[in-house]
């Protein structure tokens, strides 16, 4: 039997199943997940790529260009200032909410059977209206620039912001709290979490004090046993292997088991989270499991109900007290060099930009790793553990979920399969 296809944004895929006697014999996603991104980039001038990197991916275009930009910084050895680094990560931070609010409401929760999709526009659209006054658009900003900002929003523009956060930050609160209720009487998904699967390392940026650091801290590196290893992005970069099989990329990390990034990552590895609310789910989190690490990618979805009160705690605090948007907006001092680097622990997980330019600032060489690369191991190894089950509903929900919780850019679309059988 054959799903296809998936859609998505971006790429096509099919979920292909295996069948023998009733049951599942096989089952695997096929996804041209490598986008071939550096084709498209190579021989291009340096300064071009934070505006075209970002066209990609619309979900997650804010992150790209931060992570494009902060290349382009370290090829020319330019310092970002404080205001264009709180800029950035406002941005991101509302990115990584709409990325958890839209992917729990419009792709896992409706295999659940659990419908909030009423409730996540209205957040979305809080979240929308930021980004516009902020930027003048949803998707592909363009005030991010090599060494700062281009401009910063005045105090009334602030003020509206403000207000919008404060709604924000009261309406997912609310939903938040409504919607773990709702999960923890939830009999299906319940016993979903239940399920055993194997253990995976996790990677993420971690802050300072252990708490998510999107684009500010260290790569830390959640191996199965518990231990934490810290990685420099270089060193990093030398780990990592690119694996194919047919049309589907993967990146696999030299000595450790599949790796996951993204939300389930971050609640591994972090020690928590510095605000009251999101703190509070987050130990209810750990009190359901039993405990960390979570194997169990089920746990994505409350994973990312925990973290979008963070950043929308960080929003509204962030738009509260804007002293940080004094000072200049862009740092021109440079010293020009033939490599650059990046890191930035998207709401779908790590995006890496490695770029090689030659005497005239035109790109040679290039690498861009995404969280469908860094995910999609893991999920081959998830799917295979649907081996032998009856081949019915149940089963070809789970099989969807699993995508949606590894959250591939095939699963930017809801999923809605067309099944084919085929001998």
């Amino acid at each position: 039997m054959i799903i296809n296809p998936v859609p998505g944004i971006g790429e096509d895929a099919r979920l292909v199943i295996g069948e023998e006697d009733g049951r599942v014999k096989s089952v695997r996603l096929e996804a041209v997940n490598k986008l071939f991104i550096e084709e498209v980039l190579r021989g291009r001038a340096l300064e071009l790529l934070p505006s075209i990197t970002p066209v990609f991916c619309s979900s997650d275009s804010w992150s790209y260009t931060v992570a494009s930009v902060m290349a382009v910084e370290d090829v020319l050895g330019r310092k970002p200032t404080i205001p264009a680094l709180g800029l950035r990560r406002l941005g991101l931070l509302l990115e990584i909410i709409e990325n958890h609010v839209r992917n729990n409401a419009f792709k896992t929760l409706p295999l659940l059977g659990v419908d909030v999709r009423g409730e996540a526009l209205r957040i979305l659209g809080y979240t929308i209206r930021i980004k516009e006054l902020l930027s003048g658009r949803s998707i592909n900003p363009i005030i991010y620039v090599p060494g700062g900002v281009s401009w910063r929003p005045d105090d009334k523009l602030i003020g509206e912001m403000a207000d919008y956060a404060r709604r924000l930050l009261e309406k997912i609160t609310v939903h938040s709290k409504k919607l773990i209720s709702n999960l923890k009487n939830n009999e299906f998904y319940n016993k979903l979490i239940k399920q055993e699967f194997n253990p995976t390392s996790y990677i993420g940026v971690i802050g300072r004090n252990g708490e998510p650091g999107i684009i500010n801290g260290e790569i830390a590196l959640l191996k199965p046993g518990g231990e934490v290893v810290k990685l420099e992005l270089k060193d990093l970069l030398d780990k990592l292997s690119v694996s194919s099989e047919g049309l589907s990329y993967w990146v696999e990390l030299s000595g450790d088991e599949p790796v996951r990034s993204g939300p389930l990552a971050r609640l591994n590895i972090v020690h928590g989270y510095p605000s009251e609310n999101a703190s509070s789910i987050y130990e209810e989190i750990l009190l359901i499991a039993g405990g960390k690490p979570v194997h169990n990618p089920f746990y994505t979805v409350l994973a990312r109900i925990a973290e979008s009160v963070y950043a929308a705690e960080l929003v509204y605090e962030s738009l509260s007290d804007t002293d940080w948007l004094s000072g200049s907006l862009v740092n021109p001092k440079e010293s020009p060099g033939k490599t650059g680097y990046s890191v930035v622990d998207s709401g779908r997980g790590l995006i890496i930009h490695s770029y090689v330019v030659d005497g005239k600032l035109v790109v040679r060489d290039l690498s861009i790793y995404t969280p469908s690369h860094f995910n999609y191991a893991a999920l081959r190894r998830d799917l295979s553990l649907l081996t032998g089950r009856v081949l019915g509903d149940e089963t070809v929900r789970l099989a969807e979920a699993l995508i949606t919780l590894s959250d591939l850019c095939v699963s930017e679309l809801t999923i809605n399969p067309v099944v084919k059988g085929e001998g």
